[in-house]
């Protein structure tokens, strides 16, 4: 069954992003499709460490636009002027291999996508003027010839060169994650293709001071991709060797790799990204994703895969619940939605039709609860530019606002509560955070984004968010009080210490609904902090209760005030 989560208090420190410049975003002069077509778009996202940590200061470049990621690995590119068909957004870090995303997108739609920064080291240490051979994981192996190398000036190199490389396994469904870009290629005739990947390897050369070295002119490395045995029977004699284009976002077909026994051999003349793959014509599709009840479902973790195996596209829906990009057209596709907990629960063949269904999706079966709610600011407006960070046991989800509004389906996957916090971009104010009860909130309240707003009051009664800027509390003969002029919010509990209480039915007053008017009631009250007089009171309050007339009404909310006496 599907719990209506609320938010409750508590503390998290949330770094702002830093625009470097504010600007209409230049496209790429390359343009297969010939459309041109420039829309506005928000487009935002997470930046993380290949362990799943925030990437604080990851630094992110679209087109002649900047930013560094905040300290939840967060950014946000506000309606920006960008290309539809192809809009390259880079991010690096020290330490790290660059992470990059191409993507498709709308006008006014607001995307979110996951970068996920590879660390970047040393292999092995060679001898520049000697042969060597630097083996990876599962036999994937690079070959030097002897005195090979070259400085930066052009200098024949003759020290140590320190070798920093890696192979990513197209058969492991997490290796997409890593993959520069798309799997997006410009053919000889210039022409979009979409790209098959049977292996993709990174390889960088640097001496020992970390200056970079690169392969002599006339010179070739020699590259050794190991063939996973559920796509030998699919892998061709000979295949296109493509090197990724990091000044554009693109894969540049650069020659042939050969088959050899189970594994694709070829002759590389440059560091960086380099991937086998059979090419076939590109086409747009777009995939809308809708719950049930037709709502879309927001920032849904989806995959394409080509004929059940090796995944094509990994990432997230839009706010608008669609998945739009580049695929092939002449392979039968599925696509595959995934839960909190990594677990499919949604799986279903698009075939290679040129316009795909609408995938009707029973989220509220596939996840455990629903979490929505508003972002504010200081003057109590919806927030224009902010996320909402949702800190599960196993993962962190990001919310990104629109309108200030969030919503979400979600698991816990070990039953802890998690925590919600909420963060405005423009304005570089923070809510407080929030410990997520899972048991007796119907719905979310309010979250104040306000660093300067030291006592608040934010509930949700029913569809209707009410705030308060000066709530008092006082605490009497062990009995904890509550009142808020401007919500009109009033209740009590026998509370003295911080706990879960259950609010005392004789004494609740919210608007109109008072113990005169009420007929049944289910309130509780979970208080996280009862300091001294003068110091601080706050927690969360959540239930239900139904009026004399039968209808039934929910409240939930988060409280932070004085406590008076």
């Amino acid at each position: 069954m599907i719990r209506l989560f609320g938010l409750f208090a508590g503390t998290l420190l949330l770094f702002s992003s830093c625009r470097k410049d504010i600007d209409t975003f230049i496209p790429d002069p390359i343009d297969p499709t010939g459309s041109a077509l420039i829309v506005n778009a928000t487009i935002g996202g997470r930046v993380i460490m290949e362990g799943g940590q925030p990437a604080e200061g990851a630094e992110l470049r679209l087109g002649n636009i900047g930013e560094y990621a905040d300290a939840a690995g967060v950014f946000r590119l506000h309606e920006l002027n960008v290309s539809a068909d192809q809009t390259y957004l880079f991010a690096e870090l020290p330490g790290f291999y660059p992470a990059s995303r191409m993507i498709s997108t709308s006008e006014g739609s607001l995307e979110f996508l996951s970068l996920v920064l590879m660390p970047k080291e040393v292999i092995q240490e060679i001898d520049a003027t000697q042969e060597a051979v630097v083996e990876l994981s599962s036999d994937a192996r690079i070959d030097f010839m002897a005195n090979t190398l070259l400085t930066v000036g052009g200098d024949l190199y003759s020290g140590a060169a320190e070798v920093y490389a890696r192979w990513l396994n197209p058969a492991d469904p997490a290796s997409i994650e890593f993959l520069p870009g798309a799997l997006l290629g410009i053919g000889m005739d210039e022409s979009m293709r979409a790209l098959q990947d049977f292996g993709v390897m990174v390889i960088d050369l640097t001496d020992p001071q970390s200056e970079p070295l690169r392969i002599g002119l006339g010179k070739e490395v020699g590259l050794r991709f190991p063939i996973p045995s559920s796509l030998l029977t699919q892998a061709p004699a000979e295949i296109g060797l493509w090197r990724f284009q990091e000044v554009n976002g693109f894969w540049e077909r650069m020659g042939t790799a050969t088959l050899e026994n189970n594994y694709y051999r070829a002759e590389i003349g440059q560091t960086g990204y380099w991937l086998c793959a059979v090419d076939h014509p590109a086409v747009q599709r777009q995939a809308k994703i809708i719950d049930t009840d037709g709502s879309p479902l927001s920032f849904q973790s989806v995959s394409i895969r080509i004929g059940g195996a090796n995944r094509y596209w990994s990432g997230y829906s839009n706010f608008a619940g669609e998945v739009k990009g580049w695929f092939p057209q002449d392979l039968p596709l599925e696509i595959l939605l995934e839960d909190d907990c990594g677990e499919a629960f949604y799986q279903h063949s698009l075939g290679n039709a040129s316009n795909w269904p609408v995938q009707v999706v029973n989220a509220s079966g596939a996840y455990d609860s629903y979490l929505a709610g508003s972002l504010l600011d200081c003057e109590l407006e919806p927030v224009a530019s902010g996320y909402v960070l949702l800190q599960l046991p196993d993962r962190d989800r990001v919310l990104l606002t629109r309108d200030g509004q969030f919503s979400t389906f979600f698991t816990s996957c070990d039953g802890e509560p998690p925590l919600v916090s909420g963060f405005d971009f423009l304005q570089e104010e923070e809510s407080q955070s929030v410990l997520l009860e899972t048991d007796f909130m119907p719905s979310a309240g309010p979250l104040l984004s306000c660093d300067g707003q030291n006592e608040f009051l934010a509930f949700r009664l029913d569809s209707d968010d009410l705030v308060g800027k000066y709530p008092v509390g006082y605490q009497q003969d062990s009995i904890l009080y509550l009142v808020d002029d401007l919500t009109g919010l009033a209740f009590r509990v026998l509370a003295d210490q911080p706990g879960l209480y259950n609010v005392d039915p004789g004494e609740f007053v919210i608007g109109t609904h008072s113990t005169q008017t009420i007929d049944q009631f289910s309130v509780q009250c979970r208080i996280d902090h009862l300091g001294q007089p003068g110091d601080y009171l706050s927690g969360t309050l959540g239930g239900f209760f139904t009026d004399l007339q039968g209808n039934a009404h929910s409240i939930a909310g988060s409280f932070r005030a004085v406590r008076e006496f």
